[in-house]
């Protein structure tokens, strides 16, 4: 297979930044926000197949940077319009973190992924059973999420997220290198989706010092 050339972002596509929200201790962050060469912002959909295969991209790259912390990762919902469960599941992993903290919020997301078939509506009954499986207390989860407590901050995200990228569109991903926002578009504007772990990986080493 032909070796993917590195995507080269330019300051010229930088069409969305000023809709781009600070990255801050209240995002859910993997790895040092304050120390890293490179954040990688995913505006992600629960849902959405395409996120699942970015989300294992994701994780891997994390892994490769995880010993020198060059790398954070902050996860923020984009719940598309065409995915019905996708705001209820944005919502339970606002309660898992609520009730565990970040160390909690990503391990239960991996399982929404895992378990999420493209065929198939996600079963929202297994939801309280993740939780409980992260170490969170099953009888407080299923509370707040039926609460609907966290619908409003889902919901600003999304309209966050929309506003950035432009249209619906997942995984939507931005970079942020040495405190600026760039958006992983191309030339028309459009977020350039779920790239291969291979194209990932040469735009990552692009901003990552060795």
């Amino acid at each position: 297979t032909e070796t993917p050339k590195p995507i080269t972002v330019t300051e010229e596509q930088n069409t969305q930044v000023d809709a781009f929200i600070p990255v801050s201790k209240s995002d859910h962050v993997l790895g040092d926000i304050n120390k890293a060469d490179l954040i990688i912002v995913d505006y992600s959909d629960l849902e959405c197949p395409y996120c699942k295969i970015f989300h294992e991209t994701l994780n891997k790259i994390y892994d490769a940077n995880k010993e020198s912390g060059k790398v954070a990762w902050v996860y923020r919902h984009f719940p598309l319009s065409i995915h019905g469960s996708a705001i209820k599941l944005a919502e339970a992993s606002e309660c898992v973190a609520e009730l565990g903290g970040n160390e909690k919020f990503w391990p239960f997301i991996d399982k929404i992924y895992k378990a999420s078939d493209p065929n198939k509506e996600p079963d929202m009954t297994q939801l309280p059973v993740y939780a409980k499986e992260v170490g969170v207390d099953q009888a407080k989860f299923s509370e707040c999420l039926s609460s609907g407590k966290y619908a409003v901050k889902v919901r600003e995200q999304y309209n966050d997220s929309i506003k950035l990228a432009g249209e619906e569109i997942t995984p939507f991903t931005v970079f942020v290198s040495k405190g600026k926002p760039i958006p992983l578009i191309d030339a028309n504007g459009v977020g350039l989706g779920a790239l291969s772990q291979q194209m990932m990986t040469a735009l990552v080493n692009q901003f990552v010092t060795k």
